[in-house]
Parts: structure tokens; C-alpha cells; sequence
């Protein structure tokens, strides 16, 4: 779970963070392309904010720049491939969350410091969904119903141990209900999840209100609340779980880019001199309000303390859950 805190540590780092800058004069990187690996399939909100950024890189760096899907294991299996390519700068990968369970699960031996950290561009709390014809109008009559009767609700999400995941057995360790009281049901995806939502064959549905928005515009789902420190720009009507419940808690998914161990710090700063300045662009910065995507930004030793922080608040949640292996 991200606390407060977590957010904070990040925040100042961002604010004491010098720019870095892409100098025109280092001709030795990039030689001829770069892949990006996406850990996860092609339309998700992993894949779009690659593919902003890989446009961008082929603009400016005057080469191909190509996206390449690499879902499986709930991210396992691309996010290996990156961390075994050579440590060159031809393959870099935009890595989230999931990153941070698959020790703890059992999924896989690499963690954070199987990378070299380059850019975190995104933070997205996870939002409390329900269908709009719920009987809950707001979170605080959901939490004193799931109190009363937890084994009589279902959640559903993307995989166990997932972000959402990790953000809902947040949710309930924070109003002190067992987490593994209430069913949950892993899905394939937050859409899948929200389909049966829609359907009404779950109750809640822990994902990003920008995953949420299309059926929320449409009238057939309702957020209740969202895991932040403060409400989002583009959903001001959400509140904050501590505004509706009296609770802080501050849960979601991050995207950022890393490569390799081992990666020259040249080429690390050469590449995320040139993200850096595709993340303030105008362009960027519309194409990410337009998806309902939250802006957070750091880069290099700051990036690596932000993901140190990430794991060790997952790690810390599917112990106190009994998940962990």
C-alpha cells in the first residue's frame, strides 16, 4: 500500500530534483533503434502511455522506436525480458506495480533492483466502483456493510496480488475487515471486471476511475470514492477515501521506464533527458488528461527510492494478508 507518507518522500525528492538534460553532442547513444517492452497486452492504459512516449523518443531521437507486447504471468514474462537484455539501451521497458508482488507470490525472482531505474511518469489511485443502480451512495454506507457482513459482497479485479488487488486488501485491512472474507474474483483485466460489474454479478470493482470513466459518462457505474491524497483534477467530483470514511488510504498503480542492471549512467541520463521532455509537452500532457491519467514525475535515484518504497509497502500488505509465500 502507498501511505501518505510514501507520497510525501516522493514529492520532495521531486521538488529537490535537478532537470536532466539530453545533450545533442553524445553521438555514441542511440546507435540505430530501441524496443520498449510492455509487460502486459496491446489497448490497456500500460500500452497507450508506452506508446505516447516511444512516438515522442522516435521524433526526437530520429530513429525507430518500437512497442512491443510481451503480456504473460501477470507481467512476468516481459518484465524478464527486460531485465535480461543487454544493458545498452537498445531495450528499455515501461514497468508497473505488478513489479512489486511477484517476490512475495512466488511469481518470480526479480524485483526493482533487477532494473536500472529511468523514469516514473504516472501514478493512478485505485477508485471504489460499484454499479449505478447500487444500493450504496456512498462509502461509508459500503464499509458498514461489508462490516456487517463481509462473506456477503464480492469484489474483482485484475490477479490476485495485482495492484487493484493490493489496493482493495488496503481498503479492507484499513476499516479492519479480513480481506479473504470478502470474495474476490481475479479477472483479466480491470474492463473484464467492470463488464461484471455492469452485469451485476460482483459489487465492487477496485480499479482506476479513468478505466471506469466511459461507463461512468454512460450511466451504468458510479465511483464511490478514490485511494488518493487528494482528489483528482479530472474527477473532482470523487472523493477521497479519508474525506468519505474519516481513513487515509492511498493505494494504485505507477508506470515508469527501466532497463537493465547495469546500464551506463550516460545512456540513462541521455534517455530520460529526452522522457523528461516528452512528459512536459503540451501534447503529452493533453494525451494523458484525455485518458484520465495522473502525472508523476522522478527520475534516476529518485525513481529507484520511490519503487524501494512501493515494494516494501506491497510486501508489508500480502504478509498482513496471508498471500505471501
Amino acid at each position: 500500500m502507498f501511505t501518505r507518507r510514501n507520497i510525501l518522500v516522493a514529492g520532495v525528492a521531486l521538488a529537490a530534483m535537478a532537470p536532466l538534460a539530453a545533450s545533442a553532442q553524445d553521438a555514441a547513444y542511440p546507435a540505430s533503434s530501441i524496443r520498449i517492452i510492455v509487460p502486459f497486452g496491446a489497448g490497456g492504459g500500460t500500452d497507450a502511455v508506452a506508446r505516447m512516449v516511444a512516438a515522442g523518443l522516435n521524433e526526437r531521437l530520429g530513429i525507430p522506436v518500437n512497442v512491443e507486447n510481451r503480456p504473460g504471468a501477470g507481467g512476468v514474462v516481459g518484465s524478464n525480458e527486460v531485465a535480461r537484455a543487454a544493458a545498452d539501451g537498445s531495450v528499455i521497458g515501461l514497468l508497473t506495480s505488478s513489479l512489486d508482488s511477484y517476490e512475495a507470490l512466488g511469481r518470480g525472482d526479480i524485483n526493482y533492483e533487477s532494473f536500472t531505474a529511468i523514469s516514473l511518469v504516472n501514478f493512478d489511485p485505485a477508485g471504489v466502483q460499484v454499479q449505478s443502480s447500487s444500493q450504496f451512495e456512498n462509502l461509508e454506507q459500503a464499509v458498514e456493510a461489508i462490516r456487517t457482513d463481509p462473506q456477503g459482497f464480492t469484489a474483482s479485479a485484475s490477479g490476485i496480488g495485482g495492484p487493484w488487488h493490493i489496493a482493495w486488501i488496503s481498503l479492507m485491512q484499513a476499516i479492519d475487515v479480513d480481506p479473504t472474507s470478502v470474495v474476490f474474483i481475479p479477472s483479466e483485466g480491470a474492463g473484464p471486471s467492470l463488464n461484471e460489474l455492469v452485469a451485476g454479478a460482483v459489487d465492487f470493482v477496485p480499479s482506476s476511475v479513468a478505466e471506469a470513466n466511459a461507463l461512468m459518462d454512460a450511466g451504468n457505474v458510479r465511483s464511490l470514492a478514490i485511494m488518493s491524497a487528494e482528489r483528482l483534477e479530472a474527477f473532482p467530483d470523487v472523493p477521497t477515501v479519508e474525506e468519505a470514511i474519516g481513513i487515509p488510504v492511498v493505494s494504485g498503480v505507477w508506470r515508469g521506464f527501466a532497463g537493465p542492471q547495469g546500464m551506463d549512467p550516460q545512456t540513462v541520463s541521455i534517455l530520460a533527458g529526452h522522457i523528461e521532455d516528452i512528459y512536459n509537452s503540451d501534447e503529452f500532457k493533453q494525451q494523458m488528461s484525455n485518458l484520465g491519467y495522473g502525472m508523476t514525475w522522478a527520475s534516476g535515484d529518485e525513481f529507484t527510492q520511490f519503487m524501494s518504497q512501493a515494494y516494501d509497502s506491497t510486501v508489508q500488505v500480502l504478509e498482513a494478508a496471508g498471500y505471501a509465500q
